[in-house]
């Protein structure tokens, strides 16, 4: 894949510390699915095709956004942007993330939910097997995709030096991880690089490094995955925007900061 014509995110918003972080998050994942939903109104079985990312940081971002009406629930289809092979009810299925914050009769039905697994799978072929289904029934594209970002610059499960990164045509395929869960699933760069809204969600020190990285290193996603979300929104805390060089200005929770 080749860089983008833009090098800079289309937008980067930095706020004051993790809780105002995840309430940011939610607002503006809120606003763009409220935004999109307009656009498509009397539209017979329009809907709205969601990825969402998994793992630590965004739990407080989809608590708040569970109790925000403005969200068009009825519309959404939502997956994980990635999955670790396990069973769907294990502590670190990414799915059963989304079912305890999102899954409620008020908002997201459970048939609205897509998991990967059913089970947790025993070989790798069977991983590739779960991989190559989900493929089929995904939507051609995301009309939303928030990632997160890991301290070794991976997004989704793509991380440095994975073959899933030449992936040119397949929608999701299966990978193995330099850490555990070693099995798991992921988006390929295609559905990323065709996202409507791609966001990205850090926070936190540790991936301050990675965040500079991903937007201001020379274009190079063998190495630094996150790359291929650059020309996205990013919503960092303080300390995750730590080693950015732009904005200088920035201040602490401050809001939105578009790089011109």
């Amino acid at each position: 894949m080749t860089a983008p014509a833009a090098h800079r995110p289309q937008e980067l918003i930095v706020a004051r510390d993790a809780a105002a972080l995840a309430a940011l998050a939610a607002d503006r994942i809120a606003r763009e699915l409220a935004a999109l939903a307009g656009t498509r109104a009397g539209q017979p079985g329009a809907n709205l095709a969601v990825a969402l990312a998994g793992g630590r940081t965004p739990r407080g971002c989809y608590e708040q956004l569970a109790r925000d009406r403005r969200v068009p629930w009825p519309m959404l289809t939502v997956w994980p942007s990635d999955e670790r092979a396990v069973a769907p009810d294990d502590p670190a299925s990414n799915v059963r993330l989304l079912r305890e914050t999102l899954v409620d009769p008020d908002r997201l039905r459970p048939d609205q939910l897509h998991a990967v697994f059913d089970a947790a799978p025993r070989t790798h072929a069977d991983v590739e097997a779960a991989a190559a289904s989900a493929a089929r029934r995904l939507p051609e594209r995301f009309d939303l995709v928030l990632l997160g970002l890991g301290a070794d610059g991976h997004v989704a499960s793509l991380f440095p030096r994975s073959p899933a990164l030449a992936e040119l045509e397949r929608r999701m395929v299966a990978v193995r991880a330099p850490v555990e869960p070693v099995e798991r699933v992921t988006l390929t760069p295609r559905m990323l690089e065709t996202a409507g809204n791609l966001m990205v969600l850090v926070s936190g020190r540790a991936k301050a490094d990675a965040v500079a990285r991903a937007l201001e290193d020379e274009w190079d996603p063998q190495t630094t995955p996150g790359q291929l979300a650059r020309r996205g929104t990013w919503l960092l805390d303080v300390e995750s925007a730590a080693e950015l060089r732009r904005p200088r200005g920035a201040v602490p929770g401050s809001g939105p900061h578009p790089l011109s």
